[in-house]
C-alpha cells in the first residue's frame, strides 16, 4: 500500500499517532452500568451514551440512559468536544462506527462498548482520520480484525485497533483533504435532499389518486357500501404447527420484509421453510390474493401494509404475521379491492384500527374486515382499476428512478473517500507536485521553514 501513496505520505498505526488523555492513556473504553431505561434530558443529571449515538460521522448526545441516583459517575469518562468515539462491540454492521465529538451537552459518559481518543491537532486532523475510518479501505481492515463467534456479536480490542494503518498527508494537505471532502459531501448531501423530497412528494401524489377514486365512487350512484368481510371467499392467518407423522414440504413464505410501502410484494427474497401437505392445501397463496401485515410495527410505523400477490412459480405461503384475504371474484375485482385497502392505509385510516402498546401493535381483525367500502358493478370496479394502474405505473417508475439515484450517492460517498486517501483528491499541478510538496518548495526558496512534519518516532 505504501508504494501507492504520493511520496510525501506516511502509513503509521494509528496507535502511534494517538494523543495522550488526561490520564496519559491514548484509549478510553468507558464504564456500563444498569442505567435506567429513560433518557438524561437535563445537562444537570449524568447519562451514559448508547451506540446509537454513534453514527457515522454524526455524534446524537441524546442517545443516552439516565444514570441511577444511586451510583456515582465517573467524571474522567465524560464526552467532550474533540472527542473520536468509536463503537468496540455488536453486530457487524455497528463495531467499528466512528464519530467525532464537535459539540456535546454536559454529564455523558462513554459507555464500554465505544472508545474514545484524541489526535494532537497540531499534527493530525481529527476530522481527516474521521472521514479515513469511514472509508471503504479502512472498514474493510478493522472488519477483519474483529472477533467473535457470529456476526449479531463481535468486539474490536483496542490492541488489533492500534494496528490499523492510516494513509497519513501531512498537515496542510489533510486540511485540503477535509476540506475538498466537506465540499463534495455537501454537493452529493443537497442531491439526496432533493431526492428525498420527491419520494415524499411521489407518495403524496399516490394517496391523491386514490384519495380521489374513492370520492368520486362516493357520489356515485350504482355504488353500493359492503363490509370487507362480505366480499371475501375466505381469510387465513399465519403457518400452523405439525400433526405427528406428517410428512414436509418447502414452500416460499412471504414475510413483512417482502412488503413494500407502495403496495408492491417482492417475492424473490421470500425464505424456505418446511410445512405439510395439508397446511399447503389451505394456506397456499394465489395469484389475485390480499396479503394484509396484522403483526408487528410499533408507535410510530403502524401495521396494516396491504400487497397483491401474482404468479409465482413455487408454492408461496405468508408468515404469522400476516393475514391472508381472499377476494369472492363475484363480488369484487382483487386489483379494485387492493386499491381501495391500500388507499385507506396511505390516507392513515387503517392506523385507527391498530392495538396494543409499546414495540408491538397489532390490526384490530374484526375492525379491519368490517370496514365498509365502495363496491361498485364489477365492470366499473375493472374500469377503474385499469385506469388507476396506468397512472399509478407511471408514478412508480418515477419512484424507482429515484429510488435507484440514492444507492449511486453511497458509491459516490465511498469513491471520493478512496480518492481522498490514495492522495487523488486534492488537484496536482502539470509538474505533480501536491500542495504540501509546493508548499515546502515555496517555503524553502523563501528561506524559511515548511510547516514541520509529524514525527512518528
Amino acid at each position: 500500500m505504501t508504494d501507492d501513496l504520493p511520496p510525501d505520505w506516511e502509513l503509521p498505526e494509528i496507535g502511534d499517532i494517538l494523543a495522550p488523555l488526561e490520564d496519559k492513556r491514548r484509549i478510553h473504553q468507558g464504564w456500563s452500568p444498569q442505567c435506567e431505561k429513560d433518557p438524561s434530558e437535563s445537562d444537570d443529571v449524568w447519562g451514559v451514551l448508547k451506540t446509537t449515538a454513534i453514527q457515522v460521522g454524526e455524534y446524537l448526545p441524546q442517545h443516552n440512559k439516565r444514570l441511577p441516583d444511586d451510583l456515582e459517575p465517573r467524571p474522567d469518562m465524560e464526552v467532550r468536544a474533540g472527542d473520536l468515539l468509536l463503537t468496540c462491540a455488536g453486530p457487524r454492521s455497528r463495531c467499528g462506527v466512528v464519530c467525532l465529538v464537535r459539540k456535546t451537552r454536559p454529564k455523558l459518559m462513554i459507555s464500554g462498548k465505544m472508545y474514545r481518543f484524541r489526535f494532537d491537532a497540531d499534527h493530525v486532523l481529527p476530522e481527516y482520520v474521521e472521514a479515513y475510518l469511514q472509508s471503504s479501505s479502512a472498514w474493510i481492515a478493522l472488519d477483519r480484525m474483529k472477533t467473535g463467534v457470529n456476526d449479531s456479536g463481535l468486539n474490536l480490542t483496542q490492541n488489533r485497533f492500534r494496528k490499523l494503518r492510516v494513509p497519513l498527508a501531512p498537515l496542510l494537505e489533510q486540511r485540503q483533504i477535509v476540506a475538498a471532502i466537506e465540499e463534495h459531501f455537501a454537493r452529493l448531501e443537497a442531491v439526496e435532499a432533493v431526492l428525498e423530497l420527491a419520494i415524499r412528494r411521489i407518495e403524496v401524489l399516490r394517496t391523491a389518486v386514490l384519495t380521489d377514486m374513492i370520492r368520486t365512487l362516493s357520489t356515485a350512484s350504482d355504488c353500493r357500501v359492503s363490509a370487507l368481510s362480505d366480499v371475501l371467499d375466505h381469510t387465513i392467518g399465519g403457518v400452523w404447527g405439525k400433526l405427528p407423522g406428517e410428512q414436509e414440504i418447502d414452500v416460499d413464505v412471504v414475510r413483512v420484509t417482502e412488503l413494500k410501502l407502495n403496495g408492491g410484494l417482492d417475492v424473490s427474497t421470500a425464505a424456505r421453510r418446511s410445512i405439510t401437505e395439508r397446511q399447503l392445501r389451505t394456506r397456499r397463496l394465489q395469484p389475485g390474493d390480499l396479503i394484509l401485515e396484522k403483526s408487528g410495527g410499533g408507535p410510530t410505523t403502524p401495521v396494516g401494509r396491504i400487497t397483491q400477490f401474482g404468479v409465482h412459480e413455487r408454492d408461496t405461503i405468508c408468515t404469522n404475521f400476516m393475514q391472508l384475504l381472499r377476494p369472492n371474484p363475484e363480488q369484487v375485482d382483487s386489483d379494485y379491492l387492493h386499491l381501495v385497502l391500500h388507499q385507506r392505509y396511505v390516507s392513515g385510516a387503517t392506523a385507527a384500527m391498530n392495538k396494543g402498546s409499546g414495540n408491538i401493535r397489532n390490526i384490530d381483525t374484526s375492525a379491519y374486515l368490517g370496514q365498509q367500502l365502495p363496491i361498485p358493478p364489477l365492470v366499473t370496479q375493472r374500469q377503474i382499476a385499469a385506469d388507476l394502474s396506468k397512472r399509478l405505473d407511471t408514478v412508480a417508475r418515477f419512484e424507482q428512478a429515484v429510488e435507484r439515484s440514492l444507492p449511486r450517492l453511497s458509491a459516490l460517498r465511498r469513491a471520493v473517500l478512496a480518492q481522498a486517501f490514495a492522495g487523488q483528491l486534492v488537484p496536482q499541478d502539470p509538474d505533480g507536485e501536491t500542495a504540501s510538496v509546493r508548499s515546502r518548495r515555496v517555503f524553502g526558496e523563501m528561506g524559511t521553514h515548511s510547516p514541520r512534519k509529524h514525527s512518528l518516532a
